[in-house]
């Protein structure tokens, strides 16, 4: 698990034309009564705005009760945790949250846009991106989660909880 002090540290020795990404996504997994969601944050270090980055990451899993409104405030919580951790070390830096969400009605994670766009305004004073402009959740982060909740690691999950591995001990 990534430690965020070393997350502020890479920052504050990046340039002051660095630009600082976050973003969430999530996935569901599992079978009827043993639903989980795993989350993925991600934080990328776009080093001087025109070169190569880095990137951090964070991993949660929670309990799925099927509800994608709060699947999808949960990812802007989490992005927003870390922003809220991380900003202060940004300084004057480029820094911008993105959200997995889609604003076209006529995708399902636009039921969450308002509370979810809400809390980063509310927390950091800008609006945060969003499809198609929220790389660093529809790219980064999504690819991570899938790797982190795929089918082929639920047995693996599974097995923890049976040996007496709890949840919320799990990274």
């Amino acid at each position: 698990m990534v430690d965020i002090e070393e997350v502020k540290e890479y920052i504050r020795n990046s340039s002051d034309q660095s630009s600082v990404y976050i973003g969430c996504d999530s996935k569901r997994f599992g079978r009827k009564n043993k639903r989980f969601v795993a989350y993925a944050c991600v934080v990328l270090i776009h080093l001087d705005s025109k070169h190569g980055a880095k990137m951090f990451s964070f991993k949660r899993i929670e309990r799925d009760f099927g509800q994608l409104r709060q699947r999808m405030v949960n990812e802007a919580i989490f992005a927003c945790e870390i922003g809220y951790e991380l900003k202060e070390a940004c300084g004057d830096r480029t820094f911008e949250i993105h959200l997995d969400i889609n604003p076209d009605k006529k995708h399902a994670s636009s039921v969450a846009l308002k509370e979810a766009s809400g809390m980063v305004l509310g927390m950091f004073g800008e609006n945060p991106k969003v499809k198609p402009e929220a790389f660093a959740a529809s790219t980064a982060a999504d690819k991570l989660v899938c790797e982190y909740g795929g089918r082929k690691n639920f047995k693996k999950f599974l097995d923890k909880l049976k040996n007496g591995v709890k949840l919320e001990d799990m990274k």
